[in-house]
C-alpha cells in the first residue's frame, strides 16, 4: 500500500465529510458577518491635529465666519456719482467691465448687471398635472 493511501488527507475528508464542511464555513462567514456589524463603529473621514497652527486657524475661521459649506455670497455695491445713474454713459461701460471682470473669478454664481430692467429673473417650471 501507499504512504498516500494509507494516510487520509484534508482532501478525503473534505470529501467525506463535505456536508459539515460547507456548514463550518457557512457558519464562519455568518460569525464574521454578525461581528463586523454588531463592533464596527461609526467611520469618520476627517482628521485634525489638535495644537498644529492649521488647525487653530481653521478653528477660528469657523468660529468667525461659519462653516464655509459653499453657501457663501457676496454684493458688490457701486455707488453712483452725484447727479448721475450707473446705466448711461461712461458708468454703464465701467459697471459692465466690472461685472464681467467679477464673472471670470472661481466659484461665481449668478451675475446681475443693473442696466438689466428686471433684475435677476428665476426660471418659471411649469406646473405638472
Amino acid at each position: 500500500m501507499a504512504a498516500s493511501q494509507a494516510r487520509p488527507t484534508r482532501g478525503t475528508f473534505a470529501h467525506r465529510r463535505r456536508g459539515v464542511v460547507v456548514l463550518t464555513w457557512l457558519l464562519i462567514l455568518v460569525l464574521g458577518v454578525v461581528g463586523a456589524l454588531t463592533l464596527g463603529g461609526k467611520t469618520s473621514s476627517t482628521f485634525a491635529i489638535p495644537g498644529q497652527e492649521s488647525t487653530i486657524a481653521l478653528d477660528k475661521i469657523s468660529d468667525e465666519f461659519g462653516a464655509g459649506n459653499g453657501n457663501a455670497t457676496a454684493r458688490v455695491v457701486i455707488p453712483a456719482p452725484a447727479g448721475q445713474t450707473l446705466t448711461t454713459g461712461e458708468n454703464a461701460g465701467a459697471v459692465t467691465a466690472l461685472v464681467d471682470e467679477l464673472g471670470t473669478l472661481p466659484g461665481r454664481g449668478r451675475r446681475h448687471r443693473p442696466a438689466e430692467p428686471a433684475g435677476p429673473r428665476r426660471e418659471r417650471r411649469p406646473e405638472h398635472r
